[in-house]
């Protein structure tokens, strides 16, 4: 019974760490006058539909009730000495740093 506590505990942390890193937007009033789009920062999307914003590394999906959903794609690494962790297109490769292949990180600590 211990066991399932610890458990149900641990996943609660997960979840709560996982929702932190998200935000919900209200949709601005579309200038196209379309219900059924979202309107984040002069980006018009469907309902449904999502979108990547490769400078910030946040991925936006419009949501059923119009309001827009963000989550940060990007996560901060533990990673061993003479490792290091670098982004391309929002795609985070753990490689050491004095030939460039693959290393394993010690842990994905949180979003940024």
């Amino acid at each position: 019974m211990r066991i399932n506590i610890v458990g149900v505990l641990a996943l609660s942390v997960f979840v709560g760490l996982c929702a932190a890193q998200c935000m919900i937007h209200q949709s601005q009033p579309s200038t196209h006058g379309h219900s059924h789009h979202c309107n984040l920062h002069g980006v018009v999307l469907s309902e449904g539909e999502s979108y990547v914003n490769t400078t910030t590394c946040m991925k936006c999906h419009c949501g059923a009730d119009h309001n827009v959903y963000c989550c940060a794609m990007l996560f901060h690494y533990m990673v061993p000495d003479g490792c290091v962790v670098n982004v391309k297109d929002c795609i985070q490769e753990i490689v050491y740093e004095s030939d460039g292949s693959p290393c394993q990180a010690l842990a994905a600590i949180s979003r940024k």
